[in-house]
């Protein structure tokens, strides 16, 4: 029993069977409190000794197999969870620099590397750029370029696979990267989009001499594929950000000359229209409005607000000046005709317009 607390002290749990030639109800209670699988008296029967030993080694055996596979299931819980995280910041997180931070350092960790990188292929120098970082100098990566040609991250650009390599043996020579230091074993996955190769993500090993496995690998490539994404989101994001400037310079142009014509035309004491045919849709101005006796509010966009208010005697005329401008057998379209004001009375009106139409009409 002595020898049974000193290994319960040390937190060692080897299999054993406590065999005695005196023992009591007391002494078997307490033996197996601290862990006996069995407890025989004497004399021994040598096969029932060996069936204890048989039972003793395989509960020990299984004792051992669910530690290791609640380890394992641990592990799995903690990819998982570090993947739904880093899944849910590419989707949510338009800061692209702080995206691909969490990305390396979601590496750095699964992998259990001692340092990780991500770096993005700058076409115009066929070089790459250091753009996150975990454990490395920040400020030395900022200048830091790597070669494609000639170095294992141009391997894994160009055939499309991770490289994964480690030193032979302790006393093996160590492996150079192409950051120009000496390590113990490295994985580099690249990144590509649609095809389209946009750089690496890196973890390397300096001192721990660990190699990089299989489920490494697996892991780094899930987080290459987020990384992916989120250069996507990004560039979707900036182009759909130049495209709504760009549009609301456009905008802003027209605004102003509209305003301007609109000035131009009061100055002119002209009404202004502006007939939309796809959608039959006509801008009138507040003059336009304004000689017809109504206020801004009074008129909608519709034509009809126009030549419904033709007189009778003038539509048709109206109708096939309009008509034959549309087609294209006039170089401007001119017509004078009566319009009825709001308190009843005709007015003659001198209408003047030009079509424009898209390239493809």
């Amino acid at each position: 029993l002595d020898i049974l607390r000193r290994l319960a002290k040390q937190n060692r749990r080897i299999p054993a069977i406590l065999v005695t030639g005196h023992g009591s109800e007391q002494v078997a209670v307490e033996a197996f409190r601290l862990g006996v699988q069995n407890y025989m008296t004497k004399p021994i029967d040598t096969e029932q000794l060996g069936a204890s030993i048989k039972e003793a080694l395989r509960e020990t055996r299984l004792v051992r197999e669910r530690a290791q596979l609640t380890t394992q299931l641990r592990r799995q819980l903690n990819w998982q969870t570090t993947l739904a995280r880093i899944g849910r910041s590419v989707t949510s997180s338009l800061n692209l620099d702080d995206v691909l931070r969490r990305i390396v350092e979601a590496a750095t960790h699964l992998t259990r590397a001692e340092e990780g990188f991500l770096a993005l292929l700058e076409n115009s120098s066929d070089q790459l750029y250091i753009r996150a970082v975990k454990n490395i100098d920040s400020e030395k990566s900022k200048t830091m370029r790597l070669p494609v040609n000639d170095s294992l991250v141009g391997v894994a650009l160009r055939t499309k696979r991770p490289i994964r390599t480690t030193t032979e043996t302790d006393e093996g020579p160590l492996l150079k990267v192409s950051t120009g230091f000496l390590v113990h074993s490295l994985l580099h996955v690249p990144i590509y989009a649609k095809g389209k190769p946009l750089g690496v993500l890196s973890v390397v090993n300096h001192s721990a001499q660990r190699p990089f496995k299989e489920i490494d690998e697996v892991l780094l490539i899930a987080l290459a594929d987020y990384a992916a994404v989120a250069l996507e989101n990004a560039n979707l994001y900036t182009q759909a950000k130049m495209e709504i400037t760009e549009r609301k310079k456009v905008e802003q142009a027209l605004r102003i000359s509209k305003d301007r014509y609109e000035l131009a035309m009061r100055g002119a004491n002209d009404g202004l229209w502006d007939w939309e045919l796809q959608n039959d849709e006509v801008y009138y101005s507040q003059r336009w409005k304004g000689m017809l006796g109504y206020e801004d509010r009074d008129v909608s966009s519709s034509s009809d607000e126009w030549l419904k208010r033709v007189h009778p005697e003038d539509t048709e005329r109206l109708k096939l000046d309009l008509t034959a401008h549309f087609k294209g057998s006039t170089s401007h379209f001119e017509n004078e005709h009566r319009m009825l004001h709001r308190d009843g009375t005709y007015r003659w009106m001198l209408s003047r317009g030009l079509a424009v139409f898209d390239e493809d009409k």
